[in-house]
């Protein structure tokens, strides 16, 4: 990992271009391209981890945030608005299956879905 705030920039570059490409990614969402997407995420998810413990075992973690702070305010915007559309998404999907196999919602306001028969039905 990097030890120096130019290679603590560098990466958080890294890691902000490839946000930025699966940002122009999930405009498509297609279920191999959101999957890839996902997988992704996670590897992003952790290398920001080994990031953080590296940079607080450094004596100068000050300085390495006061350095890397405004592209860490980049990440931080994309990465809402990645949320928001996936949130968004996802919303949209349930709804789509409340319409079709719905039968109401719950007293938690979450949606209900009719129970569906069994197709593999051994009954004579």
């Amino acid at each position: 990992m990097p030890n120096s705030s130019q290679g603590v920039l560098a990466e958080c570059q890294r890691l902000e271009n490839l946000l930025r490409d699966i940002e122009k990614r999930a405009i498509v969402p297609q279920p191999g391209n959101l999957i890839e997407c996902e997988y992704e995420l996670t590897g992003i998810v952790s290398s920001f981890e080994t990031l953080r413990l590296s940079i607080a075992g450094e004596g100068d973690a000050a300085a390495i945030g006061a350095a890397i702070r405004p592209t860490l305010r980049q990440i931080q915007h994309i990465a809402r608005d990645l949320s928001a559309r996936f949130l968004h998404g996802a919303n949209y999907c349930a709804g789509l299956l409340q319409i079709g196999l719905g039968a109401g919602y719950s007293e938690q306001g979450l949606p209900v879905l009719v129970p569906s028969q069994s197709r593999n039905s051994f009954e004579g």
